[in-house]
C-alpha cells in the first residue's frame, strides 16, 4: 500500500472551516492515534479520508480500494442477525461461512443468529469490527469505537485490534479521547486542535508493543505537556 496523503484539504460545512489547507502523510502499516477535544474536526478528518466528505479544495492521495470503518456506535440493523449484519459488506459470490468466520475471529463463535438487542454493547462493537475486517482492509478507520466499553471489554477489544493489525498489516487511524489507549496502541500520536483542524503535537511512539506502564506513562505525560 502506498502512503496515504491529504494535500491542502479544505472542507467548510455551514461556513465553518473544519479543514483549511490541511495536509497529512500516513505511513503504510502504522497505527496513528488522533486525540483532541470534541468538535475540533477529528471525526470529519476520518470521513474525508474515507471519501464520505467532498472536499472544496485539495485531495486525498493513496486511498486504497479496501477500506474498513468502525463508528462510535455499532450501527447494526436491529432486525438482522449478527451474521447478517456482518455479511452486508460481502461481495456477491462470497463463501457462505465468511460472516460466521469473521464473527469467530472476534470471539463471537456461535452468536451468528443473535439479534443486536440480545448482545451486550461490547459484543455489538465486536460485530461492527468483524464487519469492517471482513474485506481484509488495507486501511482501517476507527472513530472512538471503544469509548463506552468497560475496562475488561476494552482490554479485549485492544487485543483484537492489535491481532487484526498484525494479521493484515493494514494502516490504522484511531480517533480517541483516551491518552492511555493511544499510548498503548499507536505507533504515532497526533494531538490536534480546531476548528480548523491543526496538529499541535506529532509524537512517534518508538517503544515496541506491548508497552510497560512506565512507557505508557511517559507517552501520556508528553501528550499532556503538548501546547
Amino acid at each position: 500500500m502506498a502512503p496515504l496523503e491529504l494535500v491542502g484539504a479544505t472542507w467548510r460545512p455551514d461556513r465553518t472551516a473544519i479543514l483549511d489547507g490541511f495536509s497529512l502523510r500516513l505511513d503504510p502499516g502504522a497505527i496513528t492515534a488522533v486525540l483532541g477535544r470534541s468538535g475540533c474536526g477529528k471525526s470529519s478528518l476520518l470521513r474525508v479520508i474515507a471519501g464520505l466528505r467532498e472536499l472544496e479544495a485539495g485531495e486525498v492521495r493513496g486511498r486504497p480500494a479496501r477500506l474498513g470503518f468502525v463508528f462510535q456506535e455499532p450501527s447494526l440493523l436491529p432486525w438482522r442477525s449478527a451474521a447478517e449484519n456482518v455479511a452486508l459488506t460481502l461481495p456477491a459470490g462470497s463463501a457462505p461461512g465468511a460472516a460466521l468466520a469473521a464473527l469467530e475471529s472476534v470471539g463471537l463463535a456461535g452468536r451468528g443468529e443473535a439479534l443486536p438487542r440480545s448482545l451486550s454493547g461490547g459484543q455489538r462493537m465486536r460485530v461492527s469490527l468483524a464487519r469492517a475486517l471482513l474485506s481484509r482492509p488495507e486501511l482501517l478507520l476507527l472513530d472512538e469505537p471503544f469509548a463506552a466499553l468497560d475496562a475488561a471489554t476494552l482490554a479485549e477489544m485492544q487485543h483484537l485490534l492489535l491481532a487484526a493489525h498484525a494479521a493484515l498489516g493494514c494502516t490504522v487511524v484511531l480517533v480517541t479521547h483516551d491518552r492511555a489507549l493511544a499510548a498503548r496502541l499507536a505507533d504515532r500520536i497526533l494531538v490536534v486542535e480546531g476548528p480548523p483542524l491543526r496538529v499541535t503535537l506529532d509524537l512517534a511512539a518508538r517503544v515496541p508493543r506491548p508497552r510497560s506502564p512506565e512507557a505508557v506513562g511517559e507517552l501520556v505525560q508528553a501528550m499532556e505537556e503538548a501546547p
